[in-house]
């Protein structure tokens, strides 16, 4: 990009969407399901950038899946 050396990665992954819970207040919430592999989830946990990928990853693809708006300061 901009004619800048870098690396393009793909996390392939897995959404479904989870149901309903609801909080102590008694409030509804959506939830949803996101399956990486686990080898994936392991370097995440060994590198912090490595693991904001996998995680902006996980909220795009449930944002544009479900056609959703997530709170991502609650996720």
């Amino acid at each position: 990009k901009d004619g800048r050396r870098g690396q393009c990665w793909t996390l392939p992954h897995r959404l479904h969407r989870g149901g309903q819970i609801r909080n102590a207040k008694g409030d509804k919430s959506e939830t949803y399901d996101v399956i990486f592999h686990p080898d994936t989830l392991h370097m995440a946990t060994k590198n912090k950038r490595f693991m904001d990928m996998v995680e902006n990853a996980a909220i795009k693809g449930i944002q544009e899946t479900f056609n959703v708006t997530l709170d991502e300061n609650n996720v």
